[in-house]
């Protein structure tokens, strides 16, 4: 077995002249052993502008050489459709090519550019690959995020930034320096007039649509969930509500929405399931209509229509209703019988039944009132619960990933929704229908994209960095609990007196 054990000097010149590193004797097992001379011969630093130094320090805009401490450092950009559709995807990629990787303990900060033009989502973390380059081996490391464009025209991407950290040991390079990416234009295409549907609603991409009920024979007053499920590529944000049919014998509620979003080979996938309530009021035989959506076709460049199945419901008469019928029926023909016979008897039985039937009917209003009291009051537990757990959660943070995940958690309870697949625009979405107001949002959905930045970029956070963040999401979230608490209740106090 052979072993080896390096030092390395870095040695900085300070005048000029031919100089002699002497031999240095290493002892080891009783034995000496010594390295040769080294001579160093050492020029002025300007030369003659016709005299070319291979292993020269150079700086560009996107571009650092330094041979001797880190080789080749240089950062690019691009976008993959320079002439999208208003709505559709195109990929930014943001890529850093080093021959050698810089002597110091930080790591390479990304700071990526601000895109306010678009709707965006960070795309999973690239693996490093090796690429050879004009003879040069580089090795490779890419951020990629999914931009949706939400106007037209000329739109330009302004230069990403990389910081390089302080090298160890050079003492004439104190400050980070960074390297910057050449700005990117985007030329927006609107979509196109012919053959627009009049009820379309601004939908691009690639999607289908499904729907499904759990049960299609009920009796009357019994519950009804609709499923009807969007699936595709592209921005999912951008599906509207949609258009059920109204049924006089059928009621339909608001449906609880819920967003799945993915990548694959770098196209943002995703689903939104809509869940409806349906109560039937009437027995027979009912047909819930087809629900048709518009959308555009990018591939294609033409307008597209998909479209659920009709479904069939048979609905029976409920127990509690022919119940009532059944008595009232009964009523009429014993107060015939009692006109006919005159009998005291009867009327008093009659009289005691009727009684009867309004004491239970008092006391059903009763429990119905203290079950809709339970209902009003829930939310403000919920909410309660929700903001305790989170401040525990948020103490107990290591990273941004454990931050970002306590603010889903929190929007997922306190709108009794999972926090599977929500990203910021999502819980942006959601507060606004909360009441909350826009400051909060910006906030926390700033926040939000910090998360997003550490976990999905090349930066080293710090601690310190990190607590401020929880500090500052701490805040915000008393202010929304606040604010959910005060209008959020009311609204479901409304929601339930109906």
């Amino acid at each position: 077995m052979s072993v080896s054990k390096t030092w390395s000097y870095s040695v900085i010149p300070q005048k000029e002249g031919s100089f002699t590193i002497p031999d240095i004797v290493f002892p080891l097992d009783g034995k000496n052993y010594q390295t040769r001379p080294i001579t160093i011969t050492v020029t002025p630093r300007i030369q003659p502008r016709n005299q070319t130094d291979p292993q020269k320090r150079t700086w560009s805009r996107n571009l650092f050489n330094d041979p001797f401490y880190g080789g080749t450092q240089k950062v690019e950009a691009s976008i993959d459709n320079q002439s999208p559709y208003v709505g559709e995807q195109i990929t930014y990629t943001f890529r850093y090519l080093h021959t050698a990787v810089l002597p110091s303990i930080d790591s390479p900060k990304y700071q990526s550019p601000p895109m306010n033009r678009f709707w965006k989502s960070q795309l999973g973390q690239q693996e490093s690959k090796i690429e050879v380059i004009s003879g040069t081996q580089f090795r490779v490391a890419e951020i990629k995020t999914a931009l949706f464009p939400m106007m037209t025209g000329s739109i330009t991407i302004d230069p990403a930034t990389l910081s390089l950290p302080t090298s160890i040991g050079l003492s004439n390079w104190s400050t980070p320096r960074q390297l910057t990416t050449e700005a990117i234009k985007v030329d927006v295409r609107p979509l196109p007039e012919t053959g627009k549907p009049t009820s379309f609603e601004g939908v691009v991409g690639k999607y289908r649509i499904t729907s499904e009920v759990d049960q299609a024979k009920v009796k009357v007053g019994e519950a009804i969930t609709m499923h009807v499920r969007i699936s595709g590529t592209g921005n999912i944000e951008t599906l509207p509500e949609l258009k059920t049919p109204e049924m006089i014998d059928l009621t339909i509620y608001d449906p609880k929405i819920t967003d799945v979003t993915q990548d694959t080979d770098g196209k943002i996938q995703g689903s939104r399931t809509y869940e409806y309530v349906i109560i039937p009021s009437k027995s027979g035989r009912f047909t819930i209509p087809v629900i048709e959506v518009f959308y555009f076709d990018p591939d294609k460049e033409k307008y597209e229509i998909m479209s659920t199945n009709q479904i069939l419901l048979q609905i029976l008469p409920g127990t509690t209703i022919e119940s009532k019928i059944t008595w009232s029926d009964s009523s009429t023909s014993a107060t015939n019988e009692m006109n006919t016979e005159t009998g005291l008897y009867k009327i008093f039985a009659w009289s005691f039944g009727v009684l009867f039937i309004g004491v239970i009917g008092i006391i059903y209003r009763i429990r119905v009132y203290n079950h809709q009291q339970s209902q009003v009051d829930q939310p403000k537990l919920q909410q309660q619960n929700a903001y305790t757990n989170v401040l525990t959660i948020l103490d107990q943070a290591q990273s941004f990933t454990d931050l970002a995940n306590a603010i889903y958690n929190y929007v997922g309870d306190s709108f009794d929704n999972s926090s599977v697949g929500l990203n910021p625009e999502i819980v942006k979405q959601q507060l606004r229908l909360g009441n909350v107001p826009e400051l909060s949002i910006d906030e926390i959905v700033r926040i939000l994209r910090e998360c997003d930045m550490a976990r999905f970029t090349p930066i080293t956070s710090q601690d310190s960095e990190l607590k401020t963040a929880v500090e500052q999401a701490k805040n915000v979230l008393e202010k929304i609990k606040e604010e959910l608490g005060e209008k959020g209740y009311a609204k479901h106090a409304n929601k339930v007196s109906r």
